[in-house]
């Protein structure tokens, strides 16, 4: 794909070409050469349907208003927070099993206070 992608870019070939040189190219590959090129084009597609989704539905909670906006910011930092803590106990388990107890309840409840405080005011102004 290489060779093909230098020449396009050296000779200034056209669309017509391009497509009869990758069809060319594609009948000199190995049968696992032809199976890597289908995985990585249906790859590509499963992305770009994920990241269609994933577009469509920020927009939606966008669209809804500030509340959904909201929740989407809180689940990102609950997200975000379960991994911090799931990295930190994996890597110091044997160190945290034995000198702290209750590890990572402290860990939740911290970071539940931290959110309360944070967004505390909004909820009593909007309830």
């Amino acid at each position: 794909t290489n060779s093909l992608a230098n020449a396009i870019l050296t000779t200034g070939t056209s669309s017509s070409q391009t497509t009869a040189g990758t069809t060319t190219e594609r009948k000199t590959m190995s049968g696992a050469q032809i199976a890597k090129d289908e995985k990585r084009s249906k790859k590509i597609l499963v992305r770009a349907i994920s990241g269609a989704g994933l577009i469509t539905v920020f927009s939606s909670c966008v669209y809804m208003g500030h509340l959904y906006v909201c929740w989407i910011v809180a689940l990102s930092e609950f997200l975000l927070f379960r991994e911090l803590v799931k990295v930190r106990y994996n890597a110091y388990f044997h160190t945290i099993q034995d000198t702290i107890p209750l590890f990572r309840t402290t860990q939740w409840m911290w970071f539940c206070l931290a959110i309360f405080y944070t967004y505390g005011d909004f909820v009593c102004e909007v309830v």
